[in-house]
């Protein structure tokens, strides 16, 4: 097992080390086992100058939130975007990860990096999404 996870977080050392420019990657999550997994995950994954990547994640939620069930079924779940280091986001993946990079210029990468940060504010990181028609 220890080889194994070595292994692994090698491969991730390896995949970080060819990520050294500026860039931005669709982060893809395959299914999983648990009922909010079984359509997968996607986040988005931002590489800064200094090799920091940051993974956005939208979707964010707690079932101990205040009537968690009933407003989901109602359409009235607050979610929340929340962001990790890519080496935390992996390590607490139990599924595949498929990174896409986006095509994007150095104008467009910057302005969807300034869009997320704003986003991330803590008065705008809350959202309300309707899992059923949304």
């Amino acid at each position: 097992m220890k080889k194994k996870s070595f292994a692994f977080f090698f491969l991730l050392f390896v995949l970080a080390q060819q990520m050294m420019a500026k860039s931005c990657y669709l982060l893809t999550c395959a299914p999983g086992e648990k009922v909010y997994e079984i359509y997968g995950h996607s986040a988005l994954l931002v590489v800064d100058d200094e090799n920091i990547g940051r993974v956005y994640n939208y979707g964010i939620f707690s079932f101990s939130e205040e009537n968690f069930m009933l407003k989901f079924v109602l359409g009235q779940t607050n979610y929340l975007l929340d962001y990790d280091d890519f080496y935390a986001f992996l390590s607490d993946r139990k599924t595949d990860v498929s990174l896409l990079k986006l095509d994007l210029t150095d104008i467009e990468q910057k302005r969807l990096d300034s869009l997320l940060q704003e986003n991330l504010r803590i008065e705008n990181r809350r959202y309300l999404y309707n899992y059923f028609n949304d």
